[in-house]
This record gives C-alpha cells, structure tokens and sequence, in this order.
C-alpha cells in the first residue's frame, strides 16, 4: 500500500469516527424538534395566507352573487372550484420565500441557538 492510500483511508476514519461518535443528548434532540417547527412556521403561514385570502376574496363574489342559496354548504365549496365567473386575486406567494431557509442555514440557526441556551449536542 502506499503512502496516498493510506492517508486517504486515515483520514477517512477520522472523519468517519467523528461524526459517529456523536450521540445527541436527549434535550440537544428535543430542542432541535421544537426549533425545527418554530422555524418552518413563519414560512408556512405566508403560504397559508395567500391561499386563505384568495379564498375568501372569491368567497364574498359567491357571497354578493348569493349564488350559496339553496345549497346547504352555501358558498363554502364554491371558491375553491376553479371556474368563472369568480376573479382571483393572483397574489403570488413568492414573497414567502424570504422565510424559507436553506438547511444549512436552519443548521447553523439551530447550532446557534443550542450554544446561546447551553444545549449540550453530544453525550
């Protein structure tokens, strides 16, 4: 064998060992779970929201047109069916994208704030 391969294969069990020999504390996990529904929140509500909007913006035209009446649902499945003679809004919810992190960057958040609140990561 020489000297290339073995660095090689060193240097592999290095980093092999490392990142198997961190078992994560039992509270490193469980603030990670909370901190991962926290930070996916603010993006899924934006998303949430343009879709409640335009819902209820062609509600009120199904609402005004009393187009609901007779039905015992009234307008409620009306909005949500894609015809005319109901207007969109065509809000684009690009905007969200501002609130939706990389996983990288939701890690480092994460190793962030484990470090501000003494979260230990590692037995």
């Amino acid at each position: 064998m020489n000297f290339k391969k073995v660095f090689i294969l060193f240097i592999s069990f290095l980093l092999i060992g490392s990142a198997l020999g961190c078992e994560l504390t039992k509270e490193y996990i469980e603030a990670r779970n909370d901190f991962a529904k926290q930070i996916r929140k603010p993006y899924s509500d934006c998303i949430k929201s343009v879709s409640t909007v335009e819902y209820w913006y062609r509600f009120s035209q199904c609402f005004e047109a009393a187009e609901g009446k007779g039905i015992s649902t009234g307008c409620t499945h009306y909005p949500s069916l894609p015809r005319e003679p109901y207007e969109s809004l065509k809000i684009s919810d690009d905007f969200c994208s501002v609130f939706d992190f990389s996983n990288e960057k939701k890690i480092e958040l994460m190793d962030q704030h484990a470090k501000d609140n003494d979260i230990i990561k590692c037995k």
